[in-house]
């Protein structure tokens, strides 16, 4: 066979040339538009998407760090690898885990170990749910439920009083299996395994041995990030109700409404556990009374498997509390027992408001994080899991069984730290409304 003359080879190089170069365009246009999705525009139309591998950004060691966050020193790193710094949040990067100090072993099934002596008081074996995540952060709801539902298996240990601090809290997080002897309320050191590290995609990349850590001292988050937004203030606290009002009904409909009892209200003083009463509980007696959405919502947090901790263990939880400012978060989290929490999108309201309903003996099956439902959708059953009754083993046909339900407005309950006489007018307010005298209103 004759060979093409040299002229005509060199035209036919050109064509396939010109032919690549237009393929790789056009995949690069259509790659662009794939990254540029309407949540990046929610975000910030006019931010650069942010794609930086994980693997080439600096690493350090927890000993270097360590000393410098209040509450942290001398305590011991979680895993004998380095960890990459992402506390800074990446504007385009919505999907990714809550910012935390991302731990890389490059190695999965090494096991995540506690940085200091202390008890467990959350255990959350569910894979990460980032599919809705990112509406509700570019709406400004950015608080630590939202937070807990992207990180995957995570356990919570309180060590209470730590160098210097009120309290100390640490997250181990994205975790690949929990250990399945680890309980809630047991007292773990230095060499207890809370679990084992996974794989994790981040940036497109797939990372080994990973494990995402948090570190709070007096809920503050590497010393420098409040856990929870600031209060509603009380002279801004009649005006919120007005405003909720018309979005609310009441969650327990077929229980004792609290009002009347000052103890049962927001603002009640819980000095067994160094803080005050957060909601309102409705007493229900026994375990057949449903459970319901207050208003129209989004489940973003769920736990729908709580087992008690023994009363040995649970004294236990509740010391470290009576010895900080104000009862922990992942603390308090703990005494909810099995609990729904809604994200509420109310017209008006400047700041993310979010539902807890608490105590529940069981959890509808439909309901879990991402869910979208309306205000009477039923939650579950009335309960009274994570008691001090639960916990020795009465769990139903007892005054402690009743609806924990608890109204934030950016983090904190409408009436925070206000006195209970004032508190029950607002409640009274939002829930009853029009039909004050309806249903022990």
């Amino acid at each position: 066979m004759s060979e093409f003359p040299r002229y005509q080879k060199i035209a036919a190089l050109l064509a396939v040339s010109i032919v690549v170069i237009v393929t790789l365009a056009a995949i690069s246009a259509s790659g662009s538009n794939v990254d540029d999705d309407d949540t990046t525009a929610a975000a910030n139309a006019e931010a650069e998407p942010i794609n930086v591998p994980i693997l080439e950004r600096p690493r350090a060691l927890w000993s270097d760090i360590a000393p410098t966050i209040r509450g942290a020193e001398n305590t011991t790193s979680p895993v004998p690898c380095s960890y990459v710094d992402e506390r800074e949040p990446e504007p385009n990067n919505f999907l990714s885990l809550t910012p935390a100090l991302t731990f890389i072993c490059d190695q999965r099934g090494l096991p995540a170990r506690p940085i200091a002596p202390g008890r467990v008081v959350m255990i959350i074996d569910q894979p990460p749910l980032n599919s809705f995540k990112a509406d509700l952060v570019s709406a400004g709801n950015d608080g630590p439920w939202l937070r807990a539902v992207s990180y995957g298996p995570f356990v919570v240990i309180d060590h209470g009083p730590l160098n210097g601090t009120a309290n100390a809290t640490s997250v181990y997080a994205a975790l690949d299996s929990i250990n399945p002897d680890l309980r809630l309320g047991q007292l773990v050191d230095t060499s207890t395994d809370l679990g084992v590290l996974s794989a994790r995609m981040v940036n497109d990349t797939i990372v080994n041995g990973v494990l995402a850590f948090e570190f709070l001292s007096d809920d503050t988050r590497f010393g420098s990030d409040p856990l929870r937004d600031s209060p509603v203030s009380a002279a801004q606290s009649s005006a919120l109700a007005a405003k909720l009002a018309p979005s609310f009904r009441l969650p327990a409909p077929t229980c004792t409404l609290p009002f009347g009892n000052n103890d049962l209200v927001v603002g009640a003083p819980r000095e067994y556990r160094s803080g005050t009463h957060n909601g309102l509980d409705f007493n229900c007696g026994t375990v057949d009374h449903e459970i319901v959405a207050s208003a129209d919502g989004q489940v973003i947090f769920v736990v729908d498997d709580y087992v008690d901790a023994p009363t040995e263990d649970r004294n236990g939880v509740l010391a470290n509390a009576a010895q900080a400012i104000d009862t922990p978060f992942w603390t308090l989290a703990m005494l909810y027992g099995n609990v729904v929490v809604m994200d509420h999108e109310i017209p008006g309201v400047d700041g993310h408001v979010v539902t807890i309903s608490a105590h529940l003996s069981e959890v509808a099956e439909n309901i879990v994080p991402g869910a979208l439902i309306e205000a009477g959708t039923v939650l579950g059953q009335a309960g009274n899991r994570g008691t001090s009754t639960a916990s020795a083993g009465v769990l139903d046909n007892d005054g402690s069984v009743h609806l924990h339900w608890e109204l934030h407005v950016n983090d904190r309950p409408v009436g925070y730290l206000q006195d209970p006489v004032d508190t029950e007018p607002l409640y009274r307010q939002i829930l009853c409304g029009a039909s004050a005298t309806d249903a022990g209103c």
